[in-house]
Protein backbone atom coordinates (compact mmCIF):
# COMPACT_ATOMS: atom_id res chain seq x y z
CA UNK A 1 0.00 0.00 0.00
CA UNK A 2 2.83 2.41 0.76
CA UNK A 3 4.27 2.06 -2.74
CA UNK A 4 0.89 2.74 -4.33
CA UNK A 5 0.24 5.70 -2.01
CA UNK A 6 3.69 7.15 -2.71
CA UNK A 7 3.20 6.97 -6.49
CA UNK A 8 -0.28 8.49 -6.34
CA UNK A 9 0.90 11.29 -4.05
CA UNK A 10 3.76 12.07 -6.43
CA UNK A 11 1.33 12.25 -9.37
CA UNK A 12 -0.67 14.90 -7.49
CA UNK A 13 2.34 16.94 -6.35
CA UNK A 14 2.75 15.55 -2.83
CA UNK A 15 5.50 13.67 -1.04
CA UNK A 16 4.28 10.62 0.90
CA UNK A 17 6.18 9.48 3.97
CA UNK A 18 5.60 6.50 6.24
CA UNK A 19 6.01 6.87 9.99
CA UNK A 20 4.89 5.27 13.23
CA UNK A 21 5.22 1.86 14.79
CA UNK A 22 3.88 -0.18 11.82
CA UNK A 23 2.12 -2.54 14.22
CA UNK A 24 -1.68 -2.23 13.92
CA UNK A 25 -1.80 0.58 11.41
CA UNK A 26 0.17 2.26 8.68
CA UNK A 27 0.70 5.98 9.24
CA UNK A 28 1.24 8.09 6.14
CA UNK A 29 2.05 11.78 5.89
CA UNK A 30 1.32 13.81 2.75
CA UNK A 31 3.27 17.03 2.21
CA UNK A 32 2.74 19.43 -0.72
CA UNK A 33 5.97 19.14 -2.68
CA UNK A 34 5.66 20.40 -6.22
CA UNK A 35 4.41 23.67 -7.66
CA UNK A 36 1.76 21.71 -9.55
CA UNK A 37 0.18 20.09 -6.46
CA UNK A 38 -3.56 19.50 -6.11
CA UNK A 39 -4.82 22.16 -3.69
CA UNK A 40 -7.14 19.85 -1.73
CA UNK A 41 -5.39 16.88 -0.09
CA UNK A 42 -8.71 15.12 0.51
CA UNK A 43 -8.91 14.28 -3.18
CA UNK A 44 -5.47 12.67 -3.04
CA UNK A 45 -6.51 10.65 0.02
CA UNK A 46 -9.65 9.48 -1.80
CA UNK A 47 -7.60 8.39 -4.81
CA UNK A 48 -5.20 6.45 -2.57
CA UNK A 49 -8.18 4.70 -0.97
CA UNK A 50 -9.65 3.78 -4.37
CA UNK A 51 -6.43 2.38 -5.78
CA UNK A 52 -5.61 0.42 -2.61
CA UNK A 53 -9.12 -1.01 -2.23
CA UNK A 54 -9.73 0.87 1.03
CA UNK A 55 -12.71 2.85 2.30
CA UNK A 56 -12.40 6.35 3.72
CA UNK A 57 -13.98 6.33 7.18
CA UNK A 58 -17.24 8.26 7.24
CA UNK A 59 -17.27 11.79 8.56
CA UNK A 60 -15.08 14.82 8.20
CA UNK A 61 -11.31 14.62 8.47
CA UNK A 62 -9.85 15.42 11.89
CA UNK A 63 -8.02 18.69 12.44
CA UNK A 64 -4.49 18.19 13.75
CA UNK A 65 -1.71 20.51 14.96
CA UNK A 66 0.11 22.73 12.46
CA UNK A 67 -2.79 22.79 10.02
CA UNK A 68 -2.77 19.09 9.24
CA UNK A 69 -5.93 17.13 8.50
CA UNK A 70 -6.25 13.38 9.06
CA UNK A 71 -8.30 10.58 7.54
CA UNK A 72 -8.58 6.88 8.43
CA UNK A 73 -8.73 4.40 5.58
CA UNK A 74 -10.33 1.08 6.42
CA UNK A 75 -9.37 -2.27 4.95
CA UNK A 76 -12.20 -4.39 3.53
CA UNK A 77 -13.67 -7.08 5.69
CA UNK A 78 -15.67 -6.91 8.88
CA UNK A 79 -13.02 -8.66 10.97
CA UNK A 80 -10.05 -6.59 9.79
CA UNK A 81 -8.49 -4.74 12.73
CA UNK A 82 -5.81 -2.84 10.83
CA UNK A 83 -6.14 0.47 9.01
CA UNK A 84 -4.22 3.25 7.30
CA UNK A 85 -4.06 6.72 8.87
CA UNK A 86 -3.27 9.52 6.44
CA UNK A 87 -2.32 12.96 7.71
CA UNK A 88 -1.83 15.79 5.23
CA UNK A 89 -0.49 19.29 5.35
CA UNK A 90 -2.73 21.56 3.35
CA UNK A 91 -0.98 23.77 0.80
CA UNK A 92 -0.90 27.44 1.67
CA UNK A 93 -3.73 29.38 -0.06
CA UNK A 94 -1.32 31.60 -1.98
CA UNK A 95 0.18 28.71 -3.93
Amino acid sequence: MFTQARIIAWQYGYACLAHGSFTRDLDLLLVPWADRHVPEAGGVVGRIADVCGLKVQAGSPSDKPHGRRAWSLLLPGFTEVRWVDVSAFQPSPDQ
